[in-house]
């Protein structure tokens, strides 16, 4: 049965079953064009640098998001990008999981992160949300905060800017280039996870910049 599921969600009858997945992979941002830019969004940004390697591949609405099953450079990987707003990411993550009947051992989530610097990305195995409403809804609702993560550091505020204004705002047109390398980069950190121990994925990326 997950074999037939599997299938008919990729359209790929060469992939296994859903039991093979190597990665759920969950890009947090908010929905619409409004937000397609924003500092918020880089876990989006990351999602669409993967889907990029997939000529042809589209996603379907399905668990509250936009979701995308199939293999990218060898990697089972499924795709979501929850569509219930930041705040309410866990409804959509809970609900794959769910269907796809797969642990919190295969689930990475990908998202910026205010406290840390500016093009940096960290691959982190689980601890605090840091404040992130949108892990910390995943958290409560899968019930663990064991699950990996990969964070891309958006920096601080200004000292008179509000946080939730900073990261709801558009990056700087001169910060593009480093917004498009730190990107890529977490990219191939997430495929990194599903080809290479947990510790060696860490020494390599932890504290790269963009």
């Amino acid at each position: 049965m997950l074999k037939e599921f599997w299938n008919a969600l990729t359209g790929n009858s060469g992939l296994a079953g859903g039991d093979a997945l190597d990665l759920l992979v969950v890009l947090l941002g908010n929905p619409g064009p409004e937000h397609r830019a924003a500092r918020h969004n880089l876990g989006f940004m990351v999602g669409e640098q993967l889907f990029g390697e997939v000529a042809g591949a589209k996603t379907i609405q399905k668990y509250r998001g936009h979701f995308w099953a199939g293999e990218i450079d060898g990697v089972r990987t499924a795709l979501l990008f929850p569509q219930t707003f930041m705040n309410d990411s866990g409804r959509s993550v809970t609900k794959a999981l769910e269907a796809l009947d797969v642990g919190t051992e295969h689930l990475v989530v990908v998202h910026d992160d205010i406290d840390l610097a500016f093009g940096r990305i960290r691959v982190r195995g689980g601890g605090t949300t840091g404040g992130h409403l949108g892990v910390q809804s995943i958290a409560d609702l899968v019930g663990t905060r064991d699950f990996r993560r990969v964070k891309l550091g958006v920096g601080r505020p200004p000292g008179w800017m509000d946080p939730a204004d900073f990261v709801l705002a558009e990056f700087e047109s001169h910060e593009l280039p480093t917004v498009g390398k730190m990107v890529e980069l977490a990219a191939r950190a997430v495929l990194d996870l599903a080809r290479e121990p947990f510790e060696t994925v860490m020494s390599r990326y932890n504290g790269e910049a963009g």
